[in-house]
């Protein structure tokens, strides 16, 4: 099934739970223009509403993930009216890399290619990064003389250390997938020619899994950096006894007791 995204620079298909949307420029390594970010917000909305959708997965054509924001759109950045500027910039980034952040269903970043500036963002705001085994990352920002935007400095902080974020916001280095892996910005990385093959078993794998339970997880592990232990042992009581009322935990339990797969719907 192929959702509509308003746009032929965003394409967005569902089969098997999972949504696959598609950064669509390749001329342009999938930037992310005026026209490919406001149908990108509206699909993320549609997909986490999907009864179908179990798990979202964000790639990008061609050879390229994302190289960021489309730089021959950013010469007016430092022209007049800086307050309306930054407080559209502020629901832009709300609408998108929190979106994406908070989405209540498991989402995978799939890089084929380089992730740059705001096209990084983006991969650190899914819950997991696959990668092909010969690309790289750069935060890119230092190069056109801007500090960064849509949440790379919190995102690539909170998943490495300050020092490491630091490092790579200032230095504008490529950084290989290798490294990538080692550091856990990347969960795993692939062969180009089983690339596809892999993330699509990951992704079949996880909308199979119970959207209830992962709900609950996703929102306990995003909310614990900004938690002492005590309030994250609160919500994770209160999160596990949500999921025990639920008829997929009940289902499981009898699946698991006669030895056999369970079967999640979602309630």
């Amino acid at each position: 099934m192929r959702l509509e995204t308003g746009s032929t620079s965003l394409v967005c298909e569902i089969e098997a739970g999972v949504a696959t949307i598609k950064l669509n420029c390749p001329e342009k390594r999938n930037a992310l223009s005026d026209e490919l970010t406001p149908a990108l917000r509206s699909i993320l909305t549609k997909v986490e509403e999907h009864e179908s959708v179990q798990c979202v997965l964000l790639t990008g054509e061609g050879n390229s993930f994302c190289s960021g924001g489309d730089i021959s759109s950013m010469s007016d950045l430092g022209s007049e009216q800086v307050a309306e500027k930054v407080e559209q910039l502020r629901m832009r980034q709300r609408t998108l890399t929190l979106r994406l952040y908070d989405l209540a269903k498991p989402t995978i970043a799939a890089l084929p290619g380089p992730a740059v500036g705001a096209g990084l963002s983006l991969a650190l705001a899914c819950d997991l990064r696959y990668a092909v085994d010969n690309t790289f990352i750069t935060t890119g920002y230092g190069k056109i003389g801007l500090s960064g935007d849509y949440g790379g400095s919190w995102l690539l902080a909170n998943l490495t250390n300050t020092a490491i974020a630091k490092e790579m916001y200032f230095s504008c280095r490529r950084v290989g997938s290798e490294e990538c892996h080692k550091l856990g910005i990347f969960n795993d990385i692939f062969p180009k020619a089983e690339f596809n093959a892999e993330i699509l078993s990951i992704a079949r794998s996880l909308a199979k899994g119970p959207p209830v339970a992962y709900r609950y997880m996703k929102e306990n592990l995003n909310r614990q950096p900004l938690m002492s232990l005590s309030e994250c042992l609160d919500m994770e009581a209160e999160s596990l006894f949500r999921c025990a009322e639920t008829e997929d935990h009940k289902n499981a339990v009898i699946a698991f007791l006669e030895k056999r797969a369970p079967q999640f719907k979602g309630f």
